[in-house]
């Protein structure tokens, strides 16, 4: 099959574009792994990005919804004991349904509870501990929680934060609004875990980072294989090195016989008509070019030959 110049060329062309697309390939494969990295980190990050802005906008509309849990209850309150009068504490006490007004579930961990602002003493608690407790008796273990109570003894609302320290001597921070029931000695509080405000979100974020872990884990899994990224760059050197090795023969190919006919044209040129053979075994233009030049040469050779001999 007969290979022109055009072909060669076109050949090594090709084998020049194609030499630097496997380099890139390789290198990018090398690289992919690190752009897994860099892209669950960049997810993580987003996430704990997003995680810290819902978690601030779950508590905020958690401390709202404390707030107006506690206004509601004073209301209630107040208008039951506008409706009861003469209602004693010891007969409020045993009435079930103003217990039941008075301490009420606020979420997964909170409560409501009521005490007399004078004294700080809390009548309706959901812990039986806590009934007619004196709350000053948490000045020295709880300071937090008494600097938020300790001006609702005026009758100021005030909401705030505070570690609450649990029986098994673990300390959780909680969020309290203490507000007074109008016209009344006592005051209502709305108390919760702020954990239970970001519940929602920790869940999604645990979600989150547990298909970023395990995005992970599958980059590793197909990047960490030291075997095959060592048969993947020998294959690359021994593609590239015979691909070098092919675009010097096809170079040489076309730049060899026309060095030899750049010489003969030479001695031609200064007159050596002589042991001027082109020895060019080439199946194309080349060689076309060689067979026209000999003929050339030939018919010099004649003319000059005859005349000579004149």
């Amino acid at each position: 099959m007969r290979i022109t110049i055009g072909k060669k060329i076109f050949i090594i062309m090709l084998l020049v574009s194609v030499l630097p697309l496997i380099t890139l390939g390789y290198f990018s494969g090398l690289n992919a792994g690190q752009v897994g990295y860099d892209a669950a980190d960049d997810a993580r990050w987003m996430g704990t990005f997003a995680l810290r802005d819902s978690t601030e906008a779950l508590e905020e509309l958690g401390v709202a919804m404390i707030e107006q849990k506690a206004e509601d209850v004073s209301k209630q309150i107040e208008i039951y004991l506008n409706a009861h009068p003469d209602a004693t504490l010891t007969e409020l006490q045993s009435d079930s349904y103003f217990k039941s007004i008075a301490s009420q579930k606020i979420g997964g961990t909170g409560y409501t509870f009521l005490y007399e602002k004078d004294t700080g003493i809390t009548r309706f608690h959901p812990d039986e501990r806590f009934v007619n407790y004196d709350m000053k008796g948490l000045k020295e273990t709880l300071p937090e929680f008494w600097e938020t109570f300790r001006p609702t003894l005026s009758g100021s609302t005030v909401g705030g934060y505070y570690d609450w320290i649990n029986p098994d001597g673990v300390g959780e921070r909680k969020f309290m609004y203490l507000t007074p029931v109008r016209g009344t000695p006592y005051m209502i509080g709305a108390t919760v875990y702020t954990e239970e405000f970001s519940e929602p979100v920790k869940t999604i974020d645990e979600t989150i980072n547990r298909e970023i872990d395990y995005t992970i884990s599958k980059i590793k899994e197909s990047t960490e294989s030291l075997s095959m990224q060592n048969t993947i760059l020998i294959i690359t050197l021994v593609t590239i090195f015979a691909a070098l090795l092919v675009s010097f023969l096809f170079a040489q190919s076309i730049t060899k016989p026309i060095r030899k006919l750049t010489e003969v044209a030479d001695r031609v040129s200064m007159g050596e008509l002589e042991d001027t053979e082109i020895e060019i075994k080439s199946d194309d233009e080349i060689g076309d070019l060689a067979e026209s030049f000999g003929r050339m040469v030939v018919s010099l050779r004649y003319y000059m030959d005859k005349l000579n001999s004149k």
